[in-house]
């Protein structure tokens, strides 16, 4: 950071921003945004990184803010309303995002984030085949966004039982008898259940927390969610394994999950 200071030309201070954020380093990059904007208020490339930092640290609120500062200067910046529209789904709020979505691509036919995202809104409003075709088209704009698997039931369970084959012995005791749901989304009720709220694409299985042990344990599972990690399998894996071990103590322990 200090040597941010002595080089504190804007385009240096942007490009060490732009490579922390690349780095993994939100935080940096949010600082480093704060110091250019303090010289150059009005810089596009600035406000757009922090607030995708802002994303990366779950800072939504700020996230929002930042983009609606961006398009009060660019009001046809179809990254920024497709950015915005993110933050926005991720908070459940999915008819605004729904509509950021095609401000973004009435701005801009080519941008692939914007495709996948309106999948993710028709997904949820179980238009399956408009879904696949925007998948399709985030696809053919940018392979960094694959068109997800087609999984069965059969699958789903199946990648449960490798995820959990090691799990620990109280874990897959519990499993074994619990009443295993296939879902294609979660709702928002279930997204609400964790503080911070759950972002509805990324919940992967959801163990509701009811306080009733003596009821037979449920375990959700949601397959368009599982199927978008797919094509990444050791790392579907491990997030599955992870995210339902994590909810299984909370349950046998009688606590509330926090993600």
């Amino acid at each position: 950071m200090s040597h941010a200071a002595e080089i504190a030309t804007p385009d240096h201070l942007f490009d060490l921003a732009q490579a922390a954020l690349h780095e993994g380093r939100p935080e940096t990059t949010v600082d480093l945004c704060r110091q250019l904007l303090r010289t150059q208020p009005d810089h596009a490339g600035a406000m757009l990184l922090q607030a995708e930092a802002h994303r990366d640290l779950n800072e939504e609120v700020a996230a929002e803010l930042c983009y609606r500062r961006l398009l009060a200067h660019q009001p046809d910046l179809a990254e920024a309303w497709s950015g915005m529209a993110g933050v926005m789904f991720d908070q459940g709020r999915v008819d605004e995002a729904a509509s950021c979505f095609s401000r973004a691509l009435r701005v801009s036919a080519d941008l692939p984030e914007a495709y996948y995202g309106r999948a993710l809104i028709r997904e949820r409003r179980g238009d399956y085949v408009g879904a696949h075709r925007d998948y399709l088209r985030a696809w053919s704009l940018s392979p960094g966004h694959p068109v997800p698997a087609e999984l069965t039931d059969h699958d789903v369970l199946v990648l449960l039982a490798e995820a959990m084959e090691d799990a620990d012995e109280d874990v897959r005791g519990w499993l074994s008898t619990a009443a295993i749901q296939v879902l294609d989304v979660p709702s928002v009720e279930v997204c609400s259940a964790y503080d911070p709220f759950a972002p509805p694409a990324e919940l992967l299985g959801h163990v509701p927390l009811d306080g009733a042990r003596a009821l037979v344990p449920a375990l959700l599972l949601f397959r368009r969610n599982l199927a978008r990690y797919a094509t990444d399998q050791t790392g579907l894996l491990a997030s599955l394994k992870e995210g339902i071990s994590v909810q299984i103590d909370a349950w046998m322990m009688g606590a509330g999950v926090d993600e």
